[in-house]
């Protein structure tokens, strides 16, 4: 398979709006301290995003509680803290984490 991000990447992908928009708008999180890969799947969930990740690079890794209104960009920084994951924009329907 083709890898189009490293293990340290996490992508974002906004799948009805533009990503800009998806990223900016603001959704009201309450997860608790639990295991990366769960807190990105939920914010997935809770934002109609796609969160791509390779699961060996976020084994064993514990995602803090964040609670409050953010953009998901904002919610999976928060989740990110702490770790060597870092964000940046990478095309027009993509928001990675690497």
């Amino acid at each position: 398979m083709n890898r189009i991000w490293s293990r340290a990447t996490i992508c974002l992908i906004s799948a009805f709006a533009t990503p800009e928009a998806r990223a900016q708008a603001l959704y009201e999180f309450n997860l608790p301290q639990q295991a990366l890969a769960d807190s990105l799947r939920a914010i997935g969930r809770q934002t109609a995003m796609s969160i791509l990740f390779e699961p060996a690079a976020v084994d064993n890794v514990t995602a803090p509680a964040v609670h409050g209104q953010l953009s998901a960009s904002d919610a999976v920084v928060r989740v990110l803290a702490g770790t060597k994951l870092t964000a940046e924009q990478t095309a027009a329907n993509t928001l990675s984490r690497s």
